[in-house]
């Protein structure tokens, strides 16, 4: 009678083998959902300005994010008040770098009237001429309402949101405090409400 071919061996894989088999399983699908998961959202965090060294963190963090841009800026701002060689300057350059480097930046300025006089406010006169001849698009809100709003929203997603104005002194000596967060859902209502400010429209780019 013909031998039988040998059958290959049924010997189960030793205790060792198959936890190191388990290990590298969980660690594969954990890089894959590292790598495919959205990115976490960072918990929300105070910025505090009060005149105190080291408490300039409002400043700090709005240079860095808006130098990390990709896509779009919005400013939304009550006051900017230029400042040549202070804090203001800084950012007023931060947003003219983005501009240059593709970002599309929009900053919303508050016209606002004189409380005395009732004349038109020239409070952003020259911060609006330095943006626009550093290719940043600059809008004005309606002479009769007031645009009291103090906030950035960059890439659809970071906001800057309190009581900072952009002024020396909210920056260096005033007590003002803001938050940072990543809230993709909040960046889009502010950008709707952007939206009903005249001219938004005709500047705005849908994000890539």
């Amino acid at each position: 009678m013909p031998e039988l071919p040998l059958q290959p061996s049924m010997m189960p894989w030793l205790p060792w083998q198959r936890r190191l088999v388990i290990i590298l399983g969980l660690t594969l699908i954990i890089l894959i959902l590292g790598i495919v998961a959205p990115v976490r959202a960072l918990p929300p965090r105070l910025l505090v300005s009060d005149g105190t060294p080291g408490s300039t963190t409002y400043l700090a963090t709005a240079l860095r994010t808006l130098s990390a841009a990709q896509y779009r800026i919005t400013v939304v701002m009550y006051v900017i008040r230029y400042d040549p060689d202070g804090p203001i300057a800084a950012l007023l350059q931060a947003l003219s770098d983005a501009a240059a480097r593709g970002v599309d930046v929009r900053v919303v300025m508050d016209q606002g009237r004189d409380w005395k006089t009732q004349e038109p406010d020239d409070k952003h006169v020259e911060a609006m001429t330095w943006l626009r001849t550093h290719g940043v698009t600059v809008l004005l809100d309606e002479l009769d309402r007031t645009t009291h709003v103090k906030a950035i929203v960059v890439d659809g997603r970071t906001l800057l949101l309190g009581s900072h104005n952009w002024t020396r002194y909210a920056l260096t000596q005033n007590r003002e405090w803001s938050v940072v967060l990543d809230d993709t859902a909040m960046a889009a209502d502010i950008e709707a409400q952007c939206a009903t400010i005249p001219g938004w429209q005709q500047t705005f780019r849908p994000m890539e």
